[in-house]
């Protein structure tokens, strides 16, 4: 997995999916991104299913809050798993500062765990 070019091509992919799909569904008035109207209509017909057999309104009622933040986790997850595939992409793409070894899959998970909050500064 470390060091393909191809894993590294997925996840810029990856992320620029998310990235479109958020601002699509967020800054548009009348669409939603690939992703936000696949989930949606997914979770929506699900409950569906279930409101014609159980005639749960609450259920309903409470879906769009619940909705709106599993699309945020699923962009985050998305983006997540991009910027780890681009960190798989090159086999140099993160290496030991003391020994000039190249990282291991668990090292770059754990590198890039940090990510996201992370700065370089100490």
């Amino acid at each position: 997995m470390t060091g393909s070019i191809l894993a590294g091509v997925i996840g810029v992919l990856l992320i620029a999916l998310a990235n479109f799909d958020a601002i699509r569904t967020t800054l548009s008035a009348s669409h939603s991104g690939p992703v936000t109207n696949r989930l949606i209509s997914g979770v929506w017909s699900i409950l569906l299913f279930i409101h014609r057999y159980r005639r749960c309104h609450w259920l309903l009622t409470a879906t769009g809050p619940w909705i709106t933040v599993g699309l945020i986790l699923v962009w985050v997850v998305m983006l997540w798993l991009g910027w780890l595939l681009v960190f798989c992409g090159g086999s140099d793409a993160v290496v030991n500062a003391n020994t000039q070894a190249s990282a291991g899959l668990i090292e770059r998970i754990y590198l890039h765990r940090l990510h996201p909050y992370h700065t370089g500064l100490r």
